[in-house]
């Protein structure tokens, strides 16, 4: 009984979490409502509150499912990629980037709504927490490889870090002068200006 209870209170948890994803992109943060949510579960707004202290705490366990979803999509686009380890980190890269433009809850969630519902310090603190040592894990091992120039690999980690965001933010917004194309070829290009020299001959 108490397993069916506690199986009972996962289901119900889930399912308030999925509505509040859809209502979140759909209306956004400020205009979708606990009862809202609640209706869209099929569950009372009781249910909602035994579950989430109020609708930030909601909109905060969604914005961290849609990021482990979009880390958990760049490793395996990553990993899936027979190119080699240049090839590897632009293949994260585009995944990143196509989660951006082509997800409406990511847009409109983590993009749009993220800064204003957790506030600029706990949007980037939530943002940061899964991508940034993703990014700096690629980069340090980018620079074992000799594919970076030896450097403290955390500053350059979190350059790109932002690059990649504000790349994101653009495509997002469907900025004419950018294309999914020509941010991934910048991104490579910056990626080759990382290398090493080549010792000059004697």
């Amino acid at each position: 009984m108490v397993r069916r209870t506690a199986e009972e209170a996962g289901e119900t948890r889930a399912a308030l979490v999925g509505a509040a994803r859809a209502l979140f992109t759909e209306k956004g943060f400020q205009d979708a409502t606990l009862e809202d949510v609640a209706a869209r579960a099929g569950v009372t707004k009781g249910a909602v509150y035994h579950h989430f202290r109020d609708k930030r705490e909601l909109f905060a366990v969604v914005f961290n499912e849609l990021e482990l979803e979009l880390d958990a999509t760049g490793r395996a686009a990553a990993q899936a990629e027979t190119g080699g380890p240049r090839a590897a980190f632009l293949a994260g890269c585009r995944a990143y980037l196509e989660f951006a433009q082509q997800r409406p809850d990511f847009h409109r969630i983590v993009l749009v709504d993220g800064p204003a519902a957790l506030g600029p310090a706990g949007w980037h603190a939530a943002d940061t927490q899964l991508g940034l040592p993703t990014l700096d894990g690629a980069v340090r091992a980018l620079m074992a490889l000799g594919l970076i120039a030896p450097q403290p690999p955390r500053p350059l980690a979190l350059l790109l870090f932002g690059a990649l965001n504000e790349a994101g933010f653009a495509l997002a917004r469907r900025e004419p002068e950018i294309d999914l194309d020509s941010a991934l070829a910048a991104v490579g290009r910056i990626l080759d200006g990382l290398k090493a020299p080549r010792p000059e001959p004697t």
